[in-house]
Parts: C-alpha cells; sequence; structure tokens
C-alpha cells in the first residue's frame, strides 16, 4: 500500500514538473501582435480625403450605423462636403470603402482592400479601385429610424 502511494505521489509530481516546463516553454515562444487594420485604414483614407469635408467617420462591420447615416444625412442637407469609411465582409482581406462627397458636389467611392505581412505584423491598405456615383443611395426625407440602426443608407 505504502508502495503504491508512492508511485502515485512521483506520478503526480513528475506531472507537475512537465506540465510546468511545457507553460514556461510556452509563454517564451515570440507572440504576434494582432494586427491592427483600423489604425491602417486611417491612414490610407486620410491620404485620400479633402481637408475640408466633414468627418463622418470609420464604420467596422460589427458597429451600429446609426451615428454614421446621421452624419452623412445632416451633411448632405447643409450641402456639405463630406466622408466616411465603411468595412465591407471581403473573402480573404480586410475591405474598406471611402464614399465622399467633394465641395464641387462630387460623389465618390474608393476600395481598399488589405494584406499583411505575418512576419512583421505590418497592415497596408491598397487603394485598389476609385468609382464615380451619380448620386446617393438615398433621399434623406424617406428614412425610418429603424433602417438607421439597420442598414448603411449611403453609397453609390
Amino acid at each position: 500500500m505504502l508502495k503504491q502511494k508512492n508511485t502515485i505521489i512521483v506520478s503526480t509530481s513528475v506531472f507537475a514538473v512537465l506540465s510546468a516546463i511545457f507553460v514556461i516553454l510556452y509563454s517564451a515562444q515570440p507572440k504576434h501582435k494582432k494586427a491592427n487594420y483600423l489604425e491602417a485604414i486611417k491612414i490610407a483614407v486620410n491620404n485620400k480625403v479633402e481637408n475640408e469635408s466633414i468627418s463622418c467617420g470609420f464604420m467596422s462591420v460589427e458597429l451600429d450605423p446609426y451615428s454614421f447615416n446621421k452624419c452623412v444625412i445632416n451633411a448632405e442637407s447643409n450641402n456639405n462636403a463630406y466622408w466616411v469609411a465603411y468595412q465591407v465582409q471581403g473573402q480573404d482581406s480586410i475591405v474598406w470603402l471611402l464614399f465622399s462627397k467633394s465641395a464641387s458636389g462630387s460623389y465618390e467611392q474608393k476600395i481598399f482592400d488589405s494584406y499583411s505581412n505575418a512576419e512583421s505584423d505590418t497592415v497596408v491598405f491598397k487603394h485598389v479601385h476609385t468609382e464615380s456615383c451619380p448620386s446617393v443611395l438615398f433621399s434623406p426625407g424617406n428614412l425610418s429610424e429603424q433602417q438607421l440602426h439597420s442598414e448603411r443608407v449611403f453609397g453609390c
């Protein structure tokens, strides 16, 4: 019986030591930082917008679009230049669209696609495509509060 207890104690001690070694080795591995896509798109967008434009912000996919929609509607109803960047679902990358109205009243949408360098955790957004828009997708007076909270109501 004493021999069996000693075997259990030794087995438990060996397991504890091996577990501790694993934890030490695992924690010593270099950790990759999560790529900061929001900071990268801010840099890319700030290089493409007019300085005098009203910024309606950066709308990622998980955010309620209400405040972004209201900003666009207010800027539109006052005939101001504005921009808003919004994330859309990409297949294998992060995609953002920059929708803007210039001081001259023309609308434009720019598409940005990401690529990242896993070695350095660097994210860069490439401006891939620009399209002119004949007008925006909405008539501000016809939108319900529910629409303002549930969907993006601007774009080409």
